[in-house]
């Protein structure tokens, strides 16, 4: 298994596992520009680090496919998918499960948007 990584507002990234084979990830736009001091972000990139790889399966039973979802972590940690695509509607909507299992605690520096991206195998 590989890692990927998933970039909060453009100032961190995070590894998360992701399944089978992960892929990359990148930063959609930051909901607000200002941020908390570094140590809080690191802090932060770990815990979404973790709540990512909890909500990963090892394995994917669709098949080998790919997906990126879009989504909005608000100011108390709610998080809720913009959209979510794929090599085929089940990639899109197991990556669309992932992320809305996924409970996380308030950001610092308040709402983000952020995209993850899937490679299954």
């Amino acid at each position: 298994m590989r890692l990927s990584s998933l970039t909060i507002a453009g100032l961190i990234s995070v590894c998360a596992l992701a399944a089978a084979d992960a892929a990359t990830a990148k930063d959609i736009a930051p909901a607000s520009s200002v941020f908390a001091d570094p140590a809080a972000i690191h802090r932060y990139k770990t815990i979404m680090a973790e709540v990512i790889r909890r909500h990963t399966p090892n394995r994917a039973t669709i098949g080998q496919g790919r997906a990126t979802c879009f989504f909005h972590v608000g100011k108390n940690g709610a998080i809720s998918v913009v959209e979510a695509t794929g090599s085929s509607p089940a990639h899109a909507a197991l990556a669309r499960r992932i992320i809305e299992s996924l409970r996380a605690p308030p950001p610092p520096g308040g709402p983000f948007d952020a995209e993850q991206s899937f490679h299954f195998n």
